[in-house]
């Protein structure tokens, strides 16, 4: 059996959900070009 994660958002309305913070440093994520991105690791966020 897999172990599935799903990231929380502050609500469960229809909004596009943001995501502030890195889920693997807690670094500050940006927007860039329609693309998440952690600006501190690098990491892509789908």
């Amino acid at each position: 059996m897999k172990k599935v994660i799903k990231e929380e958002t502050e609500d469960s309305s229809n909004k596009p959900k943001e995501i502030k913070k890195c889920p693997d440093c807690k670094g500050e994520v940006i927007n860039k070009n329609g693309e998440l991105y952690c600006k501190k690791c690098g990491l892509v966020i789908d």
